[in-house]
């Protein structure tokens, strides 16, 4: 796995809040929107719901979000155990990648779009991967991109130059 550290001179903090625009390498350009599991496809002349994701948790959100309105479902279902938005997509050869938060922890699911095969990885730290607990940004050229804070970075690179200071 490569990794590699930006020499930046002082750290600064910053958000990087998720696009409802996943743009992928094949030109597809997906719509995520909070509390709905469809993911849509755009072009010019329209929008077209080409996957529903269905996720194995004890509270759903209706199907009938949009007829309930986004303010009662956003103040129903908020820090509920819900999906409550699929962050970034990639679609790849014959698998489908998301990313998502559950419960507060990073998850990637692979879906192989022919089997229907699911598996499913939370992202936290383990050392076989060890930069795979980072924050999710998206996918770009099929590799997924996320960040550390400076204090993290300590933990893999003493070099990286940082003010925090991990005692």
């Amino acid at each position: 796995m490569d990794s590699a550290f930006l020499p930046f001179i002082r750290n600064q903090s910053f958000l990087y809040p998720p696009s409802p625009f996943n743009v992928n390498e094949s030109g597809d350009l997906f719509l995520c929107q909070q509390f709905d599991n469809n993911i849509y496809r755009l072009n010019q002349n329209s929008i077209t719901n080409v996957y529903n994701i269905e996720f194995s948790t004890k509270k759903k959100i209706p199907a009938d979000f949009e007829k309930i309105g986004f303010a009662k479902i956003y103040a129903d279902y908020t820090n509920k155990s819900v999906v409550s938005r699929i962050s970034y997509v990639l679609k790849n050869n014959s698998s489908l990648y998301l990313l998502y938060k559950f419960e507060y922890n990073n998850y990637i699911t692979r879906v192989n779009a022919k089997t229907l095969a699911v598996k499913t990885l939370e992202l936290k730290f383990n050392k076989n991967y060890l930069f795979i607990f980072c924050e999710s940004l998206g996918f770009y050229k099929n590799y997924l991109v996320g960040y550390l804070s400076a204090d993290n970075v300590l933990l893999f690179d003493e070099k990286f130059k940082s003010d925090k200071n991990r005692g």
